[in-house]
């Protein structure tokens, strides 16, 4: 589901309906910004992608290690993941 999915089904909604979604996103907001209250200040910059410096730092990341610790690291990154769910139903954060 995207986000332009969730704002057509919201549109469906009556009043009341939006309302108590109101309520609870405003709750919802509350409590992440007490989990994380430092969260806030940080501001994401658009900048240019450069695929030169990515493969680079790639490069650099694989050096000192053998192939097969790589190939464990690459399996320990994959394997088993999971998201974390809260009592709310929606994933921790």
């Amino acid at each position: 589901m995207t986000l332009t999915d969730i704002i057509q089904a919201i549109d469906k909604l009556t009043l009341d309906e939006q309302q108590q979604l109101q309520i609870y996103l405003t709750q919802h907001v509350q409590i992440a910004a007490a989990k994380f209250p430092d969260e806030s200040q940080y501001k994401l910059k658009k900048v240019p992608l450069d695929m030169d410096e990515l493969l680079k730092a790639a490069a650099e990341i694989r050096e000192g290690f053998t192939e097969s610790e790589l190939i464990e690291l690459e399996h320990a990154m994959n394997d088993d993941y999971f998201e974390p769910i809260d009592e709310d139903g929606f994933p921790s954060l």
